[in-house]
């Protein structure tokens, strides 16, 4: 939920704001699906929990990235 309600539509926002490349789009898509497969999948808590940091941490880092430069 936070996933999808919070961190994609602000990092979209600010791909969008200070024009963001591809490459941070592709990583955003890749890094939201690595956590919704092991979901809709039935994976281990701890896969879910593991994947769910690594995404958000990468979806953080490309705001920062968008903010600062």
């Amino acid at each position: 939920m936070i996933q999808a309600n919070v961190l994609a539509p602000l990092t979209l926002l600010s791909m969008n704001t200070y024009h963001g490349g591809d490459w941070q789009l592709a990583c955003c898509i890749t890094c939201f699906f690595m956590v919704v497969i092991p979901v809709l999948s039935a994976q281990p808590m701890l896969w879910v929990a593991r994947a769910f940091l690594l995404s958000t941490s990468v979806h953080l880092a490309i705001i920062l990235f968008n903010f600062l430069s």
